[in-house]
């Protein structure tokens, strides 16, 4: 995930956002690990999938990814 991260910034990437459902707790926390913030909150009734689930957008940018390479997502 840290090289695909890498990668796109290299390409020009400005931010790179990640949607998953509130309750998947693993996913969440690796998006955390790598410096994604939670950008957006969608309730259930907003899910259009159908599935009806609460859902997160997480948002990275470019100037919060000193520390990617490394494995930190804390900035130098």
């Amino acid at each position: 995930m840290r090289s695909l991260l890498n990668w796109l910034f290299a390409q020009g990437a400005e931010r790179v956002f990640a949607n998953t459902y509130a309750d998947n707790t693993r996913s969440v926390a690796l998006l955390e690990r790598l410096g994604f913030e939670e950008y957006r909150h969608y309730a259930a009734e907003q899910d259009a999938s159908g599935k009806h689930l609460a859902s997160c957008r997480m948002r990275l940018d470019r100037d919060l990814t000193c520390g990617i390479e490394s494995g930190t997502s804390q900035p130098a």
